[in-house]
């Protein structure tokens, strides 16, 4: 009875700003009912409320205002949604809280972090996702897959969390399996040149020629040399939909 009140109470706070943002949150509604992180069959008012809860933020209408913090790759040629990139960039920080890595990146290792990639893009595994997730959290990153919305056009984002640990990011936007296979390697290869740090506030490589082009070379001798095995590596992670 008093979750109810406090509801009611709550609901009295939702602004007409939040209202039309709510239906420009449609995909991203629906697919956190599907995942189970917000109820389903609720009326708009409620469903404000619960993504409130769910994004963990006072009034969705300020998910415009969320500073990415780290490397993201944007296609440009497509159109962004503030709102729903906000969203997308509250979903990634959720997937990061939930994965408990103590290990760090060490440079030196590098090697042998790109060699049971490729070991595991060689093998018909059908586990591919969780098992990339736990070659990269034993190499201190935090690798999640997130699913792509219209309205955030990004291709892949990493962070360098408070406690050291990488955070990675990639979306499954391109419907070529060397797209995937290149953008794993390249962001990679951000951090093995060092380009991601803790002060870094929202970093458009798009116009850092040097960094891209030093990141591309990394990832390209890797792809040409997996380029076999990206498409079935490519088909489990989407097949599997676990993102």
């Amino acid at each position: 009875m008093k979750l109810k009140l406090l509801e009611a109470d709550e609901e009295f706070t939702i602004t007409e700003e939040e209202r039309i943002v709510r239906k420009e949150l449609k995909e991203i509604v629906k697919y956190m009912r599907q995942k189970g992180m917000i109820p389903v069959h609720e009326k708009t008012d409620y469903s404000i409320l619960s993504l409130r809860k769910a994004l963990q933020i006072s009034n969705i209408s300020n998910l415009s205002k969320i500073v990415p913090s780290g490397a993201f790759r944007i296609s440009y040629h497509a159109k962004t949604n503030k709102y729903i990139l906000g969203a997308w960039i509250r979903l990634c920080r959720i997937k990061e809280n939930n994965n408990d890595i103590k290990t760090k990146f060490e440079k030196k290792y590098t090697k042998n972090l790109i060699n049971e990639i490729k070991n595991i893009m060689c093998e018909n595994n059908p586990h591919i996702q969780k098992e990339l997730i736990k070659v990269m959290g034993k190499h201190g990153i935090d690798f999640s897959i997130v699913k792509n919305f219209q309205g955030a056009p990004v291709q892949g984002y990493i962070s360098l969390k408070d406690n050291g640990i990488y955070h990675m990011v990639l979306t499954l936007r391109g419907s070529f399996a060397d797209i995937f296979c290149f953008s794993l390697f390249h962001e990679i290869g951000h951090i093995v040149n060092g380009d991601i740090e803790k002060t870094t506030k929202f970093i458009d490589y798009c116009n850092d020629t040097d960094k891209e082009e030093a990141a591309n070379l990394f990832a390209a001798p890797i792809c040409f040399l997996t380029k076999c095995n990206a498409l079935y590596c490519y088909r489990q992670v989407t097949k599997r939909k676990i993102y």
